[in-house]
């Protein structure tokens, strides 16, 4: 086998392996970021539900006219949670994907 084929063999998958560390590092991130992602999704999906319809009413009851944060808009809520979802749903086709690849050899 001839000496620099295998040197170049060996560069290159250095760099793959030096690549996968990096990308355990950063998927280690990931899953720290999803974990609080999630939570906070469904704070706000329970905040929407109890005290912000508690604070809304209590707004519009003193003026019905009262300009509200987005926050009190049903759309704007359900917008950003669906969207959460989605993107969700996305990330389970991709990690399933990546877990069910058929693989030669």
């Amino acid at each position: 086998m001839d000496k620099q084929i295998d040197n170049a063999t060996l560069r290159e998958s250095q760099e793959m392996l030096d690549q996968v560390n990096a990308d355990v590092v950063r998927l280690e991130g990931f899953v720290a970021w999803f974990a609080d992602a999630t939570q906070r999704v469904r704070a706000l999906e329970d905040a929407y539900r109890g005290p912000v319809q508690d604070a809304l009413a209590e707004t519009l009851g003193g003026d019905p006219g009262a300009v509200t944060w987005p926050v009190a808009n049903e759309d704007a809520v359900w917008e950003a949670s669906a969207s959460f979802h989605d993107g969700v749903l996305g990330l389970l086709r991709a990690v399933t994907d990546a877990l069910t690849e058929e693989r030669a050899g």
